[in-house]
């Protein structure tokens, strides 16, 4: 009897650390591939810095190694497509993305335009909603937390297609990377003065890779919905447009950004 005890006692034990142990690392086992956008092309691009001269690249860069740091706390691994402010040709984050078999893509970017007034997140997922169903879960998460960590109660928050900003095929990083859960997400926009100076702050930067963080735990405590083929529940997808960021885009930078 004594020894039965002993054993259900030691079981118990067993069960209550390993439920400790989940709750401290809610993400082990979870490979994350973490893409700051852009990257080293100060000398080159003109188009990517806000009135105050911070540059999109930075404060991409900031975000992502602060995330990185909070994932790897929560038992993910992590997967960079870039740690130091260098160009990395799109298809190159995709193929690293898709070789390591992330189980998400989240590219971290920060959004532009001509009215220096406007502030909101936008997150983009690739192509319809009825069949990259899990990207559009995780983008619900996501703009809840950037909502809560970065803006105001109220401010409009845009979870949409890219197909809306690249109406022939999409985000080449989103295109590229389909299968997985994926999104690329403007946090907020840098051509804001006010907003561009609290994203030159630590702190700020903090905040956001929490927001990721909180989303990502979030997107994991739930199964994961399944990724339908392309144009396997609709034909195509109709061309329809938002003009934000790409009003102010050349053709080249068009291009350079869908990939082509």
């Amino acid at each position: 009897m004594n020894r039965i005890l002993l054993v259900l006692l030691l079981l118990a034990g067993v069960a209550s650390v390993a439920f400790a142990q989940s709750r401290r690392k809610p993400l082990k086992g979870k490979i994350i591939c973490i893409d700051p956008g852009h990257g080293g092309t100060a000398a080159t691009d003109s188009y990517r810095v806000g009135p105050g001269g911070e540059r999109e690249e930075w404060i991409n860069l900031r975000v992502g190694l602060l995330l990185q740091k909070l994932l790897e706390k929560k038992g993910a691994r992590v997967v960079m497509t870039r740690v130091e402010d260098i160009q990395v040709p799109l298809p190159d984050r995709a193929t690293l993305a898709k070789n390591r078999k992330a189980d998400l893509f989240v590219s971290i970017h920060h959004n532009a335009t001509a009215d220096s007034s406007v502030n909101f997140p936008i997150i983009y997922f690739h192509g319809n909603k009825s069949e990259n169903v899990a990207s559009v879960d995780f983008g619900k998460e996501l703009a809840a937390r950037l909502l809560k960590y970065l803006h105001k109660p109220g401010t409009p928050v845009s979870l949409v297609s890219d197909f809306t900003i690249f109406a022939d095929a999409g985000a080449s990083v989103l295109r590229n990377t389909y299968g997985i859960p994926a999104v690329l997400a403007e946090a907020s926009f840098f051509t804001n003065p006010s907003e561009e100076q609290r994203l030159k702050q630590p702190e700020h930067n903090r905040r956001e890779a929490m927001a990721y963080l909180e989303a990502v735990i979030a997107f994991f405590s739930k199964p994961v919905a399944p990724i339908a083929a392309k144009n396997s529940k609709v034909p195509a997808i109709p061309p329809f447009k938002v003009f934000q960021e790409a009003e102010r885009m050349t053709p080249h930078c068009k291009a350079v950004a869908a990939g082509f």
